[in-house]
């Protein structure tokens, strides 16, 4: 698991700054209080944009008989609202 720490030691690494030993807001680097100031926005939007595996859940649906697909295929099926990345498709209930 990666901690804030090694976040922010990496973080520093590509900007060409020197490494923090602590994260404190105490610290008097600009650098150090610039990654605490936007942490939380950031670890935001990593969370909502990324593509997590980990939080895969299951989903029976069946098929739509108001759409007749144009071409190649013999249903159609609509996506839930809350889609995000298909990761499995299986005719079974235990994949």
């Amino acid at each position: 698991m990666t901690t804030k720490l090694q976040v922010y030691k990496n973080a520093l690494l590509l900007l060409k700054e020197s490494s923090a030993l602590t994260i404190t807001v105490t610290t008097d680097s600009v650098a150090v209080n610039t990654l605490n100031a936007v942490y939380a926005s950031a670890l935001a939007f990593v969370l909502e944009n990324g593509k997590w595996n980990f939080a895969a859940r299951s989903v029976s649906i069946e098929a739509e008989t108001d759409v007749e697909p144009a071409f190649g295929y013999d249903s159609a099926f609509e996506k839930p609202d809350d889609y995000c990345n298909l990761i499995k498709i299986s005719a079974s209930s235990t994949f």
